[in-house]
């Protein structure tokens, strides 16, 4: 703490935080005692990643988000859903959100029994997943390319980079814009962790590298910049 900060100095920067957010939380009172450059650091950060919408609707980015907290199983984080229905989403859709979150918990079982099933061909989640299982989804109102979305942040929490991939590639045949999957990463940022945003950028970018999904120049200038 600055010798020189006052109650009043920590409860304005937290009041700030508050009129923006319309609540606090425990990190904001250590930030704003100990560390208030990382406040605003962090506040910026959050307003990049979570207010501001650029392809995404706030209801579709806020879906995903969702995904994130269900899928990650953070124990926190029900402001989410007021946030969500605020904007425009709906209890069904809700609802649909968990069902992916537990299609994304429960979909290791291809992985680690099926290698051992091999009188059966094709029991990878690749080769088993299809439209049928988010169908659910999609007749709550997101379209399918936002489930995709939020099948691949999903993922992401799980470190299932095969299936992130997976999701990608079905969400690029689906449509999605670089810009639209770029913000549906950044969900990632606060709510996961930046390691878990840094790794699924980096998925994303190798299936850019092998040609497995399109995107425009700069993303490819962005890959040969990296190896020089």
């Amino acid at each position: 703490m600055n010798s020189d900060d006052t109650p009043d100095d920590i409860r304005a920067r937290l009041d700030k935080v508050k009129a923006r957010r319309g609540r606090l939380m425990p990190n904001h009172a250590v930030l704003a005692i100990e560390f208030p450059a990382a406040l605003d650091i962090y506040e910026a950060l959050y307003a990049a990643t979570t207010l501001t919408f650029t392809t995404l609707s706030p209801r579709d980015k806020k879906f995903v988000q969702l995904a994130v907290v269900a899928s990650s199983e953070t124990p926190i984080g029900g402001y989410h859903v007021a946030d969500f229905l605020k904007a425009g989403g709906t209890p069904e859709q809700v609802r649909a959100v968990m069902r992916l979150a537990m299609i994304v918990v429960g979909a290791s079982p291809p992985d680690t029994v099926g290698p051992t099933w091999t009188a059966v061909p094709g029991i990878t989640y690749a080769q088993l997943f299809d439209d049928s299982f988010v169908a659910f989804a999609v007749a709550s109102g997101i379209e399918a390319g936002v489930v995709e979305l939020a099948l691949i942040a999903g993922h992401a929490t799980r470190r299932a980079w095969d299936r992130v991939g997976f999701h990608i590639v079905r969400a690029k045949q689906r449509g999605g814009s670089d810009t639209a999957l770029a913000e549906a990463l950044t969900t990632l940022v606060l709510t996961a962790g930046n390691p878990i945003f840094v790794q699924a950028c980096g998925v994303w970018l190798r299936l850019i590298a092998e040609g497995a999904v399109d995107a425009q120049p700069a993303y490819r200038h962005a890959i040969e910049a990296a190896k020089a």
